[in-house]
């Protein structure tokens, strides 16, 4: 009997996966779809979270490669709350189906550790279904490196919120409640996921409905009524200026990095890193760049160097550029590209 109600169990699970392969939300499942539907066309995949799936438009960097001499088409991954290790996951699917395309995968660097959880949202389907063995493991150390708890049972909690994710991940568990759920739902929020034409039309662009949310405008009014810097502004100057805290890479996870350039590289795709016009400050993207950990950086999120991409007009929200600001990145990243994958090839012919 015990064999029998395994055999279902898995079964059932198998199904499952079938059924629900991937969540809907933040538009993942759309996404995907389309990118396998294109992936026999595609040279350059871009993954990351919402500050680049607003702020990289296919149709422009691919316009402006070709006016380099390059031309490539590109599409963009990027989803909304997107973290490293979801992205890593999805990171083989793209491989998987870009074989023999695909040359470039431009990723976004970010923390590896795991998104913790949110009493107001629940257990969402995007947190769980990306725990395989693998993955879990990465999770796992992430925790084991951040080394600020207070209560060693802290970490333990944690590391037992993600055995937990694991477990029902394997289980299916997780899609069954997201496709009983919002998986038969249809999207109530456009802002958080692009339809499947719009997905295969801008190749994976999600661009904002207006210029500027009503929260930056009102913040804005309401700072100058006080006679006070905004909070855009306050982060802006707080990213002009980091901190030694703010440069700190003693927590990041070296190891998971290192195992994901080697998986993209053994495929005969480039790995390029990518850190968006983000008014949080980051700076320790640029000290992992400094000790030799990324292979390569295209680095926009300085406000001193690219003063132009973090203007006020530019910006939907405190962190996320409009359609306006989203145009010119797409440019600016056209031609870091270029020059990137020049020296790729420069190097190349050296060896």
């Amino acid at each position: 009997m015990v064999a029998l109600f395994l055999a279902a169990l898995l079964a059932v699970s198998a199904l499952i996966r079938w059924a629900a392969p991937v969540p809907h939300g933040g538009g993942l499942a759309v996404k995907l779809a389309a990118y396998e539907e294109l992936a026999h066309e595609i040279d350059v995949v871009v993954l990351g979270t919402s500050r680049l799936a607003r702020g990289v438009i296919p149709e422009v960097l691919d316009a402006e490669l070709a006016a380099h001499g390059r031309p490539l088409k590109s599409f963009n991954l990027s989803v909304l709350g997107m973290g490293a290790l979801e992205a890593d996951y999805v990171l083989d699917q793209v491989l998987a189906l870009g074989a023999g395309r695909l040359q470039t995968v431009l990723l976004e660097v970010d923390s590896w550790r795991p998104v913790l959880p949110d009493d107001e949202l629940g257990l969402r389907a995007r947190d769980v279904h990306w725990h395989d063995l693998s993955r879990t493991r990465t999770a796992l150390e992430s925790l084991w490196q951040v080394r600020q708890f207070s209560n060693p049972l802290q970490l333990v909690e944690l590391a037992g919120i993600e055995l937990e994710r694991l477990a029902l991940d394997q289980l299916s568990i997780g899609r069954l409640a997201w496709w009983l759920g919002e998986g038969f739902a249809p999207n109530a929020d456009p802002l958080d996921s692009p339809t499947p034409s719009e997905a295969l039309r801008l190749r994976g662009h999600h661009p904002y409905p207006v210029a500027q949310s009503d929260g930056l405008l009102r913040q804005q009014a309401n700072a100058r009524r006080r006679g006070e810097p905004s909070r855009f502004e306050r982060l802006l100057n707080q990213a002009r200026r980091p901190t030694v805290r703010d440069r700190d890479t003693s927590t990041y996870n070296r190891d998971a990095l290192q195992r994901q350039i080697e998986r993209v590289r053994a495929v005969g795709v480039t790995p390029i890193y990518l850190a968006p016009p983000s008014v949080k400050s980051r700076a320790w993207i640029a000290t992992l760049a400094e000790e030799g950990a990324l292979p390569a950086l295209l680095d926009f999120r300085d406000p001193n160097a690219h003063p132009e991409l973090f203007a006020f007009e530019r910006r939907y929200d405190v962190d996320h550029l409009n359609q306006d600001g989203a145009e010119l990145f797409s440019r600016e990243l056209a031609a870091a590209l270029h020059r990137q994958l020049s020296l790729e090839e420069h190097g190349d012919a050296a060896r």
